[in-house]
């Protein structure tokens, strides 16, 4: 299933440029179509995508004992019509160039309008180190149009089609749009990044929160939270530190960005802490491949190993398997949510 790492992928999404002929109606619609599909053809390859992200931030110390841990084949358990079921685990954050394969990680980039784009230069020196994973990146061109998702030798190429005068706002809002919508029928690793860092009004854009619930997370770059951080000598100890306090003398302080979180959109410092904290984060992220056996669609349900016996409501699971759209000669795959219901158990 390695079909576009080799270059650029433009089969469901078309010209983006002419994006604002393409409805998320449209989309829907030929979503559903394709989903009445999946009872017809089993058994198949289904996906659970899980996501322990949200919970594992601090704020939720409750689920310290999901947070730890790497779950494998043998620490899940997926079950359909009361029967186990085979089951392969992978940990975004340990796949292999091999895994790539059944777990593609899609990345769009978006500067919407009103915030100043650097130079390609730039965008693809900090976009490196996940190009060099095979993620599959998409980014906004300087033209304010969008390329479709390349890979590390195509994307160069594709950023320079830009043409001189940026398209109209309208063209490119309906782009922006269009791209968050292909990038939610992806299947595999899913990931937006909003970079608002260079614009005067770094309000976050009021469909990032749209997005955050279909995506799971989105994240944007918008120089994060300045703290103060008090400054302690190495060779301080800890009387010392209790005297100085309790003679009302202040530390001396320093001003940090640092990221913080809320409502699923995680605030980033800058590009480059995003791109790090999207790779870091890939420990949260598993991908549970199985194939369900023939006979009646019942349930699937999915048993997480967690001593306290809770499952946290910011844990995320989505069922989807993937179809193919045909369209101008080419063959692309697309997520489709599966209509079976999928449950989370302790045990």
């Amino acid at each position: 299933m390695r079909y576009r790492s080799w270059g650029c992928w433009t089969g469901f999404s078309g010209l983006i440029l002419a994006a604002a002929n393409v409805t998320p109606g449209a989309v829907a619609q030929e979503t559903a179509r394709v989903s009445v599909q999946e009872f017809l053809s089993a058994p198949k390859i289904y996906h659970i995508e899980l996501s322990t992200l949200e919970s594992c931030q601090p704020s939720q110390l409750h689920q310290a004992s999901i947070c730890g841990q790497n779950f494998t084949g043998s620490s899940l358990a997926v079950g359909s019509n009361d029967r186990a079921v085979p089951i392969r685990v992978v940990r975004a954050s340990d796949a292999s160039p091999a895994d790539e394969l059944s777990l593609p990680t899609h990345l769009l980039v978006l500067f919407p309008h009103g915030s100043p784009r650097p130079k390609d230069a730039y965008i693809l020196k900090r976009l490196h180190l996940v190009l060099q994973k095979g993620w599959l990146v998409s980014v906004t061109r300087s033209d304010r149009s969008i390329t479709p998702y390349c890979s590390l030798d195509a994307l160069p190429a594709e950023l320079a089609k830009a043409t001189a005068t940026p398209i109209s706002e309208g063209l490119a809002d309906a782009a922006m749009t269009h791209a968050i919508d292909t990038l939610e029928t992806q299947p595999g690793r899913r990931l937006l990044l909003v970079d608002i860092a260079r614009a005067r009004d770094k309000r976050t854009p009021p469909w990032v929160s749209s997005a955050a619930q279909s995506l799971g997370v989105v994240y944007v770059a918008d120089r994060g939270k300045l703290v103060s951080i008090p400054y302690l000598p190495n060779n301080i100890t800890d009387q010392t530190a209790a005297d100085l306090l309790g003679m009302g003398r202040p530390f001396q302080v320093w001003n940090e960005r640092i990221r913080w979180r809320r409502h699923g959109t995680f605030h980033e410092p800058s590009l480059s802490s995003a791109v790090r904290d999207m790779i870091a984060d890939g420990r949260y992220d598993f991908d549970i491949q199985f194939t369900a056996p023939n006979g009646a669609p019942g349930p699937i349900t999915l048993r997480l190993p967690n001593p306290q016996d809770t499952i946290s409501d910011r844990i995320t699971a989505q069922l989807y398997f993937v179809a193919h759209k045909t369209a101008a000669a080419h063959s692309e795959p697309i997520r489709v949510l599966s209509h079976r219901e999928l449950s989370l158990r302790t045990g």
